[in-house]
């Protein structure tokens, strides 16, 4: 119900913001916001700080495949966009089954706290790779 709910406030609201913001402005918050998450996760004292993260965690997601889908509509020719989402889609489930099963791996061998951390790291990579990156 948390996942749901972020999903839907943070679509129609960064939705709203992408019209009027530059979009890697909004992909570098979405990337701060998934650190957030990680962090509210990972280092939860209470049911509320997880349940925090667990919301604004599935708001990013909605919120990152509205970022790129509108930038392959941006960038990609008319004729290209169909293929362009397809390849977008491909690599996010690769991505999804690599990352699923490191975090399981770590979840099962050593606990909660070290996916979190490990999710969190690697977000952090993805952060610092847009920040240095001209596009």
């Amino acid at each position: 119900v948390f996942g749901a709910l972020g999903q839907i406030l943070f679509a129609y609201f960064l939705g709203i913001a992408s019209d009027k913001i530059e979009k890697f402005k909004i992909l570098k918050i979405n990337l701060t916001l998934i650190l957030i998450s990680y962090i509210l996760m990972g280092f939860s004292l209470s049911p509320v700080a997880y349940f925090l993260g667990i919301f604004s965690m599935y708001g990013q997601y909605a919120v990152i495949q509205l970022i790129f889908l509108s930038l392959i509509n941006s960038h990609v020719s008319k004729n290209l966009r169909g293929t362009a989402i397809g390849v977008f889609y491909c690599t996010i489930g690769f991505s999804y089954m690599i990352s699923t099963r490191t975090c399981g791996f770590l979840c099962q061998n050593f606990g909660y706290s070290p996916a979190f951390l490990y999710t969190f790291f690697m977000s952090a990579i993805a952060l610092l790779i847009v920040l240095n990156h001209s596009f």
